[in-house]
C-alpha cells in the first residue's frame, strides 16, 4: 500500500538527522563479478540474467555473495533474476534474513509481517511473513487503493496511488523485500520503479534547499479503511521489531 507524505510544521536541522542515521558505507567484496550482469536503465536496477540464487545461498564464499548482492540493492534500487523456479518461500525468507543480518540491521529485528496481507487472511497461506498476490482470492477480495473514498490528501482517484515505497509507515521498516513472480502473461505483467534521488537531482537547487528544511509523517490513510472494506483486522502485534506494534501505524 502507498503511504502518504505530509508535510509537518517543525522543521528539522538537516545536517544533525543525516548525522544521526549516518554509517559507513559498506564496500563489496567483489564476488558478484563472476557473475553475468547489466544496468537496464543508466541509474535504477541491475539484471543478473543466469544466475541462480539458491546455488549463491549454498556457496562456499556465500557471506561475500549475500553480502555483495544487499549492497548492490542499495545502491540500484532494485535487482532482478530470471527462472528462479528452485527458489522456495523458505529460501526467500533466509535470503532476505541474511541481506540484513550481514548488513546494518537492528539486531532485534526479524522478518516483517505486513499489517494487512499475512496468515490471518483466509488466502495468505500460513505463514505471516509471506504474502501472496493473485488474482483469484477467497473472502476477503482484494481492494485496491484508487478503489478507497477520496479524502483530504487525495481528492480525486487515481492510479498513482498504486505508487509506494514498502512498508516505509513502520517505526522500524524492513531493509530490503523480495518479490517472486510464479505466473506471468503472456505479455506484459512488468513492475514499474522510479528513483526518487533521481527525481531530487533534477529539481533546482533552490527547491532542494526548501525540501531540506521540511520533515514528513509516513502514514497509510487508507489502510483501516481497507481493512473495514475487506471485513479483517489490523494484525497488532510484532510486525517484524518490537517497535512495530498496535494499530496506529505512523512514524516520521
Amino acid at each position: 500500500m502507498a503511504p502518504a507524505s505530509i508535510e509537518v510544521d517543525i522543521p528539522v536541522n538537516v545536517s544533525a538527522t543525516k548525522a544521526a542515521f549516518s554509517t559507513k558505507a559498506l564496500k563489496q567484496s567483489g564476488a558478484l563479478d563472476a557473475f553475468e550482469s547489466f544496468d537496464p536503465t543508466p541509474i535504477t536496477g541491475r539484471e543478473f540474467p543466469t544466475a541462480n540464487i539458491v546455488d549463491w545461498l549454498k556457496a562456499p564464499n556465500s557471506d561475500d555473495l549475500i553480502r555483495d548482492l544487499a549492497i548492490t540493492v542499495s545502491q540500484r534500487g532494485v535487482v532482478f533474476f530470471r527462472k528462479q523456479d528452485d527458489l522456495t518461500p523458505e529460501l526467500q525468507k533466509e535470503l532476505l534474513t541474511r541481506l540484513g543480518e550481514l548488513t546494518c540491521r537492528p539486531a532485534e529485528s526479524g522478518l516483517h509481517i505486513h499489517p494487512v496481507f499475512n496468515a490471518e487472511r483466509d488466502d495468505q497461506g500460513d505463514d505471516h511473513v509471506v504474502s501472496y498476490i493473485h488474482q483469484k482470492q477467497t473472502k476477503p477480495s482484494f481492494v485496491r487503493n484508487k478503489d478507497l473514498a477520496p479524502d483530504a490528501l487525495c481528492p480525486k482517484k487515481q492510479n498513482t496511488s498504486e505508487w509506494h515505497s514498502d512498508c516505509c509507515f513502520e517505526p522500524v521498516p524492513a531493509d530490503y523485500s523480495c518479490l517472486r513472480l510464479t505466473t506471468l502473461p503472456a505479455t506484459g505483467g512488468d513492475t514499474l520503479w522510479a528513483n526518487g534521488y533521481e527525481l531530487y537531482d533534477k529539481i533546482s537547487e533552490p527547491y532542494q534547499k526548501f525540501l531540506e528544511t521540511l520533515t514528513c509523517t509516513f502514514e497509510p490513510p487508507g489502510l483501516k479503511q481497507m481493512c473495514d472494506a475487506m471485513g479483517i483486522k489490523l494484525y497488532t502485534k510484532d510486525r517484524g521489531n518490537p517497535d512495530n506494534i498496535g494499530d496506529v501505524i505512523v512514524t516520521g
